[in-house]
């Protein structure tokens, strides 16, 4: 690597194809503002019902004096879901070959599903027996 090359011009002579992959996701991860990103209605019913469920847990296991549930996973399923939601859009927009849009900031409840989904996998995968 020679030095005084720009991140764009390393990724430029190391391009996938023409730079037609990553130099539109470095464009756009280098445009400096803040968006902030929300669920649908039925996403924030989702959200809200494993809200409860959580706190069912707690109280029963607190009832049967065992030691409650610790669990980041419904924050950890909000940030996969926003991860998702924005690759996708990105990635959409690359695969037809337009010009990126902004990414709408409400994010699907059939994403946020779906980051639950592959979330619960994970935890139950590193459950310990």
């Amino acid at each position: 690597m020679v030095q005084g090359n720009t991140t764009r011009d390393i990724l430029l002579l190391h391009t996938l194809s023409s730079g037609e992959v990553l130099i539109p996701l470095y464009d756009g991860g280098k445009q400096d503002h803040t968006l902030g990103f929300g669920f649908d209605e039925k996403g924030r019913l989702f959200l809200q019902e494993k809200k409860d469920q959580f706190v069912a847990e707690v109280n029963e296991a607190i009832r049967k004096g065992e030691m409650p549930p610790k669990s980041k996973i419904l924050k950890l399923v909000q940030r996969i879901a926003c991860t998702l939601h924005v690759f996708n859009h990105t990635m959409e927009e690359l695969l037809a070959s337009v010009s990126s849009t902004q990414t709408l900031t409400a994010i699907a409840s059939s994403t946020l599903e779906k980051a639950a989904c592959e979330s619960s996998g994970v935890a139950e995968a590193n459950t310990v027996r």
